[in-house]
């Protein structure tokens, strides 16, 4: 067998465990950074929502807002909400509690495994203007009578 014949299976040879070494530790690379991802999300934010009288709210919206996206719930009929999958990072995340007829409370946390956090929310209250209509030579005059 000439020298020739064996430098060339050898190069052959030596390019196959190449492609399977790249091969794998490609795969082996998206398996850690699978893995990685799934203890990434392991953060939760549970708690409940409750008006200033401490009566639970249903159907309030819980938003978790971070890395550009958002996780969200809504509270049940105790007041229960549990936002899953927020990563656990070096960050504070901003968490906003909503409801129709009530004032918004924002807050920022960290999230760690099961970060737990209760919302009282406050009732809106409809400001109601009073006015005394004037009428003088056929001018109608509207003037607030509750300025301070």
């Amino acid at each position: 067998m000439s020298i020739n014949k064996i430098y060339k299976k050898g190069f052959v040879v030596g390019i196959i465990l190449l492609l399977i070494w790249v091969n794998f530790g490609f795969s082996a690379e998206m398996i850690v950074r699978e893995k990685s991802q799934i203890t990434l999300f392991s953060g939760s934010l549970l708690g409940y929502v409750n008006d200033t009288s401490g009566n639970p709210i249903k159907g309030a919206l819980v938003m978790v807002f971070f890395h550009d996206t958002f996780r969200l719930d809504f509270s049940d009929e105790n007041g229960f909400y549990h936002v899953k999958r927020i990563p656990i990072c070096f960050c504070m995340k901003e968490v906003v509690c909503s409801k129709k007829s009530y004032r918004s409370e924002e807050v920022s946390l960290a999230i760690v495994e099961n970060t737990v956090y209760d919302f009282i929310l406050t009732k809106k209250t409809t400001d109601f203007v009073i006015f005394r209509i004037f009428n003088l030579k056929n001018t109608l005059m509207l003037i607030n009578i509750n300025q301070k």
